[in-house]
């Protein structure tokens, strides 16, 4: 009876470490598409981070894959965090291939300023939309901006890209951004000129995916510098060069680049221009009290 019973505990006990084998196994086989399902729900979470204190700046941004991909909203945050030690209370509002137009239709937008302080919002327009109907997203962007300062946020434009090799369109997004920006006494986040300051033919770094329309981790890296330098008005020199994100599997890097390309991609950065509309739409540093 004792043999039989010490024969029982060793299956038990052999299989139970099989089992773990076999579970370790196949956690570690289906760890990518476990991780892509977390990173999917992150990149279109609403509210995608909690400021480090009740003071920290909110911003919204609003926009489709130019924002979301390689998660722009937070890589800002990332900055802020190391570079000054508070993280923004972020929310976003992003969808695949929408229009301001579409999120000014969809309601979100002014529920999230009626529930929350934001201190700023950045709009970012479909590439297409910017190209090929700039009246429509001028209307847009005016409603999303006064609705905006009428809760008393701060509106950021964030200019996207042209596609690789469509060097003139990337001249015609600048103009009528900037026209837009001015219009509407907004900062603007010139991000497709900050592109284009490389020579893409030339470059040994690639700011763009294989498909020549999204960015590339470099692409994503230089977005956010321009971005985190106009929102806050301060310098993005010195900001990380591999940002990570913490799922609830552990940490994924979101975006990462060598030194090297860094300290190009944040000098790029900090030439881009950045146009402010007015003196009176001039931000306040992250440092200082919210108001």
């Amino acid at each position: 009876m004792a043999k039989f019973l010490r024969l029982a505990l060793f299956a038990i006990a052999a299989l139970a470490v099989v089992g773990g084998i076999a579970f370790l196994a196949a956690l570690i086989v289906c760890k990518p598409r476990v991780q892509q399902l977390f990173l999917t729900e992150a990149s279109y979470r609403k509210h995608l981070c909690e400021g480090s204190t009740p003071s920290a700046p909110r911003i919204l941004f609003v926009g489709d894959s130019f924002t979301y991909l390689h998660m722009l909203p937070w890589a800002v945050a990332f900055f802020a965090e190391n570079n000054q030690k508070v993280r923004p209370d972020v929310y976003q509002l992003v969808a695949p291939n929408w229009t301001l137009d579409q999120h000014c239709k969809e309601g979100e937008f002014q529920t999230i300023l009626k529930e929350n302080k934001i201190n700023y919002v950045v709009l970012q327009e479909n590439q297409k939309r910017v190209l090929t109907k700039p009246d429509k997203m001028f209307d847009s962007a005016g409603k999303l901006a006064q609705i905006a300062t009428n809760f008393g946020a701060r509106v950021v434009i964030f200019e996207v890209w042209a596609d690789k090799q469509r060097v003139d369109d990337q001249k015609e997004i600048s103009e009528v951004t900037d026209r837009m920006a001015r219009l509407l006494f907004a900062k603007n986040a010139a991000v497709g000129d900050a592109f284009f300051k490389l020579d893409h033919k030339t470059a040994k770094i690639s700011l763009y995916a294989d498909d020549t329309h999204s960015s590339s981790d470099q692409g994503a890296y230089l977005a956010a510098c321009v971005l985190y330098e106009t929102i806050f008005d301060t310098s993005c020199k010195g900001v990380p060069w591999t940002v990570t994100y913490q799922l609830p599997i552990g940490p994924v890097q979101m975006i990462s680049v060598t030194p090297e390309e860094a300290e190009q991609l944040q000098q790029i950065a900090a030439s881009a221009k950045a146009v402010v509309a007015a003196p009176a739409a001039k931000t306040k540093r992250i440092s200082k009290r919210r108001r």
